[in-house]
């Protein structure tokens, strides 16, 4: 599994979500959040995640008003992981770091934040930084200080 896929994976279920953007092949433009199927010959239907569907539904909102922007969120994710990143899953972590800094308790709530989910993925605390101070920049310019 690649870093920044075991990132939103990780931090998705440390928030409650069981899905999240899936790194593949289609377009980014054209990935929708995972969500468990049942087989085709199967007569039950699919069970559904409700909060990972409003996940996904609140990072397209969000990119198609600012979509330049969440375009260079991803890329910016891209060089800092080293890997291929879309638009809303660089949107889906933005979101998950801003929600981790708002409950973080006192200053140096960054540092918290990016440590505790470095610990999480098992991904380095240098690179969660990295990412956790651009989704900061990108999505809760207010919470910097915090």
């Amino acid at each position: 599994m690649t870093s920044m896929k075991k990132l939103l994976v990780v931090a998705a279920i440390a928030v409650g979500i069981t899905a999240c953007a899936d790194k593949d092949e289609t377009p980014p433009e054209l990935q929708e959040s995972a969500v468990p199927t049942v087989g085709a010959s199967s007569s039950t239907p699919a069970p559904t995640d409700e909060f990972g569907e409003m996940m996904n539904e609140g990072a397209q909102a969000q990119i198609q008003q600012r979509p330049e922007e969440a375009a260079q969120l991803a890329a910016d994710f891209a060089s800092i992981t080293g890997e291929q990143v879309t638009v809303v899953a660089a949107q889906q972590m933005s979101n998950i770091v801003c929600l981790d800094m708002e409950n973080a308790q006192g200053p140096g709530a960054l540092g918290a934040v990016s440590a505790a989910m470095a610990t999480e993925t098992g991904v380095s605390a240098e690179m969660m930084t990295r990412v956790a101070e651009r989704a900061v920049a990108y999505r809760c310019p207010e919470l910097a200080t915090k």
